[in-house]
């Protein structure tokens, strides 16, 4: 004991003595740990952030093949509860969970990801008083690149997550740790979409190809600033149609914007992850396809008949791709989708109004194929087909953009193309594209029907992006359901389960009156951008 305590007397005196010296420096030295980064390598944020992004069996199974695929009439089965529009709060609440705090199961949270890249890699002189997106330049300068795609991505995340939920922490999102912030005030959807069309333009604007990239490390585009930059203009396109119902020209000035920047021009520029490897790495694998993880391991639900006889009416090679008998291989014609709203007994009971008078066997119906089931299927999270469509759908309202028939015919002929990403799948030739074309011409009469009944077909497996852009364009026309308890009346839910802890953040309570809502569970009422 006395020679520790003469030790730490010797050290203390010695500490004294360093007085009027480069104490500073020497301590500096000292508190360094040499195997450590002072700050988080901005190349492994980013990795992990792109494929937090794209998603794991957890998130993609509740919030996306429950929910929004069926509701959207892509997929049904017998215990689903997204076509009967009854709540699970667990189930709608994944997206919403993941997003912010991760699954607890190995999944990070995007959003929190990537405000701690930025937050990292701007000028530690502002950041803790001043704006961290706008007013903080990168640091070192030559991070420009980095910045910019992470503001992209966060827009991204953001852009699904508000889609779905309405109101939501946004600018004090992710800044718990780095500014204490534990209660985030919930901002209006108003707020966050005229934010996140700022932060594209300003990111897009930041790109310089004389820069350095995340490289490799970007597993979506290798590094190239060219298809990121169109990439957040092509996202800018999608924020600015999803306006046209609350605010027609301001929507019209962010699409001329968007379109006059430069979109995608074609399927190698689609945003998407591929998935390279089999099986899990992780509890959820982060590197494999969450819904092929689903798909694979837990069971497939059935391919709806509002999807198989669209697509067999208009003989549409892509359902051979998307669907089949026992998951392979099927003709068009043995395709067989199943009514939604059903369990097991109201399937083949004639009195029930969504019963299926054909029903034979569950073995019978259609299901995702193989193909678009694996676990290294790509994830697909903007591609150039949609934008394609959304194009001709800003030259049908406001004659800018170029010919709608055109891109009509880009976006159909993209999204054929683009299923050749599944690998092993049948290759649909251009023959049978100009086939189909010709039997299905654009018809300026029935344009934007066409047009956004082919964004439904492309984003099969997409239900978050299927059922936002039903919601603000109405099409397909989709028959609903009524199942005894639903909590919508009867008709296809406008939003996802309301969710926020209202006793440890009351700016929760204030967001749900703010929104009208009846509850954290109300299904019914529309987001901000979906006006009546």
């Amino acid at each position: 004991m006395r020679t520790a305590l003469k030790r730490a007397a010797l050290l203390a005196t010695a500490v004294l003595l360093l007085a009027g010296c480069d104490q500073d420096d020497r301590f500096t030295e000292l508190n360094t740990n040499p195997t450590e980064a002072s700050t988080i390598p901005p190349d492994f944020l980013f990795t992990t952030a792109e494929l937090a992004t794209a998603g794991t069996r957890y998130e993609q199974w509740r919030s996306n093949l429950i929910y929004p695929e069926a509701m959207i009439q892509h997929l049904a089965e017998t215990w689903y509860t997204g076509d009967k529009y009854t709540t699970n709060a667990d189930w709608l609440s994944a997206l919403w969970t993941v997003s912010y705090n991760g699954n607890g199961d190995g999944q990070r949270a995007p959003i929190k990801l990537l405000v701690d890249l930025i937050y990292n890699n701007v000028d530690p002189e502002c950041r803790q008083t001043q704006e961290i997106f706008t007013e903080c330049p990168p640091f070192p300068a030559t991070n420009v690149n980095k910045i910019a795609a992470a503001r992209m991505l966060r827009v991204f995340v953001f852009q699904r997550l508000t889609d779905m939920y309405g109101d939501l922490p946004y600018f004090e999102a992710g800044m718990g740790f780095l500014r204490n912030i534990i209660a985030p005030r919930f901002d209006t959807q108003e707020e966050i979409y005229r934010d996140m069309l700022k932060e594209l333009e300003q990111a897009v604007a930041q790109l310089d190809p004389a820069f350095p990239t995340y490289g490799s490390a970007d597993v979506i585009y290798g590094g190239d600033v060219e298809k990121w930059r169109r990439f957040g203009n092509s996202l800018m396109l999608r924020l600015a149609m999803r306006l046209v119902k609350r605010d027609p020209a301001l929507a019209q000035q962010w699409a001329q914007k968007a379109i006059s920047g430069g979109l995608m021009q074609g399927i190698d520029d689609n945003f998407m992850v591929r998935h390279e490897r089999g099986g899990s790495e992780g509890p959820n694998g982060l590197n494999t396809n969450g819904v092929g993880e689903v798909l694979s391991d837990f069971g497939r639900p059935k391919c709806t008949r509002t999807f198989v006889n669209h697509l067999k009416t208009t003989a549409d090679p892509r359902l051979t791709v998307f669907c089949g008998i026992g998951g392979r291989l099927t003709s068009l014609e043995a395709q067989k989708g199943m009514p939604g709203g059903n369990d097991a007994n109201t399937i083949s009971d004639p009195s029930w109004p969504w019963h299926d008078p054909g029903f034979t066997s569950f073995a019978d119906y259609s299901v995702p194929t193989d193909w678009v089931s694996s676990k290294t299927a790509p994830t697909f999270l903007l591609t150039y087909a949609e934008v394609a469509f959304l194009t001709a759908e800003a030259a049908v309202r406001w004659g800018i953009g170029g010919d709608p028939a055109t891109h009509y015919a880009s976006g159909v002929r993209a999204s054929m193309q683009q299923l050749a990403f599944y690998e092993g799948a049948p290759e649909i030739s251009a023959a049978e594209i100009d086939a189909y074309l010709a039997a299905n011409p654009f018809d300026p009469g029935r344009a934007l029907e066409q047009i956004n009944t082919q964004i439904w077909i492309t984003t099969f497996l997409q239900g978050h992006e299927a059922w936002a852009n039903w919601r603000r364009s109405g099409y397909p026309v989709l028959e609903p359901v009524n199942w005894p308890g639903n909590v919508t009346g009867g008709r296809i839910p406008r939003r996802l389960g309301f969710w926020g802890d209202l006793v440890l953040n009351p700016n929760a309570r204030t967001a749900l009156e703010r929104q009208g809502l009846s509850g954290q569970f109300d299904l019914s009422t529309p987001v901000w951008w979906d006006a009546p």
